[in-house]
C-alpha cells in the first residue's frame, strides 16, 4: 500500500487515513493556513501541522506536506508584498542562502531522531511560540512603512543556518522564528518582517520538498486537497495584509496554539 494510502504512529497500529472523509477537514485546514501565512507569513504552518498531527497523520509525513504547503503558499503571497515593498532583499539573500543548505542538513539530523521525540518537540516549539504571541507587548509603530535598519550580514548569514536547520527538522513550522527574529533581533518593521520571511521559506522550502519527496514522505493527493483552499486564500489574505493589525492575528494565533499545544501534549502521552 502507498505512503499516500496509509499513516503509521509510532507504538500504534497502522492508521487508515479515509482521504474522503477528511476532505472537508482538509480544505479547512488549507483555508486557515492559506489565510494566515497570506496575513503573518509562517504562522499559518503552525495551524497545518497541529492539525495534521491531531489527524493522526505521521510526523514525518506532517513536515513533508508542510515544506510542499510552503513553497507553494510563499509564491503566491509574496507578490503583494514586493508590490507594496516590504520585502528586504539584502536580508532575505543573506538569510536565505544559508538556510537552503542547513535545511538538508536538518533533514539528515531527523532521520535519526524518534517519532515520539520529534513531535514532543514540535508540541513545545508550538506551545513556547503561542505563548509569545499572546504576552508580546502591543507595538503601536508594528505596521509602519518607515525602511527598516540593515542588519549585521553575519548575524543574518547566522540566523539563515539556525532557521534552515529548524526546518530541516520541523518542516515549514521551523519557519515560524524567522519573522519573529526579524522583528526582535533585527528592529524590522512588521510588514518588512513578514514579506521577507515569507521569500527566505519559499527558497528554504525547496530543497525539503525536494529531499521528502526522493524520501517518499509527502502525500500528494493531501498536499493537492490543501493547497486547492489555501493558495487562493493565501493570495486574497496578502492583499488585504496592509490593512490588518498584525498585532490583533497574532493574539488569536496564541491562543490557538496554546490550547492546541495542550491537545497535542495529551495525544502523545495518554
Amino acid at each position: 500500500m502507498r505512503a499516500s494510502d496509509r499513516f503509521q504512529t509510532e507504538g500504534k497500529a497502522p492508521r487508515v487515513f479515509d482521504f474522503d472523509g477528511l476532505l472537508g477537514v482538509l480544505l479547512v485546514i488549507g483555508l486557515a493556513t492559506g489565510t494566515l501565512t497570506g496575513l503573518t507569513g509562517a504562522s499559518g504552518m503552525s495551524i497545518l501541522i497541529s492539525a495534521l498531527l491531531l489527524a493522526g497523520i505521521d510526523v514525518r509525513q506532517v513536515i513533508g506536506l508542510t515544506f510542499a504547503i510552503t513553497l507553494v503558499n510563499s509564491a503566491i503571497s509574496l507578490g503583494s508584498y514586493w508590490k507594496h515593498k516590504h520585502v528586504d532583499v539584502r536580508s532575505g539573500v543573506l538569510v536565505g542562502g544559508p538556510a537552503v543548505v542547513a535545511v538538508m542538513a536538518g533533514h539528515l539530523f531527523s532521520r535519526s531522531i524518534e517519532t515520539g521525540s520529534l513531535t514532543g518537540v514540535m508540541v513545545v516549539c508550538l506551545f513556547s511560540l503561542g505563548v509569545k504571541f499572546i504576552v508580546s507587548p502591543y507595538d503601536k509603530n508594528c505596521d509602519d512603512d518607515d525602511p527598516s535598519t540593515r542588519p549585521n550580514a553575519g548575524m543574518l548569514l547566522l540566523m539563515g543556518g539556525l532557521a534552515g536547520f529548524a526546518m530541516g527538522v520541523m518542516g515549514g513550522g521551523g519557519a515560524v522564528f524567522i519573522g519573529a527574529a526579524f522583528i526582535l533581533l533585527f528592529k524590522m518593521k512588521a510588514k518588512t518582517a513578514i514579506g521577507t520571511s515569507i521569500l527566505v521559506m519559499g527558497v528554504a522550502a525547496i530543497p525539503g520538498v525536494l529531499s521528502h519527496w526522493l524520501s517518499g514522505t509527502i502525500a500528494v493527493p493531501y498536499a493537492v486537497a490543501i493547497l486547492v483552499s489555501s493558495a487562493p486564500a493565501a493570495f486574497a489574505a496578502s492583499l488585504f495584509a496592509n490593512r490588518v493589525p498584525t498585532p490583533v492575528v497574532k493574539r488569536l494565533l496564541g491562543v490557538y496554539l496554546v490550547v492546541i499545544s495542550v491537545l497535542l501534549l495529551y495525544r502523545l502521552f495518554f
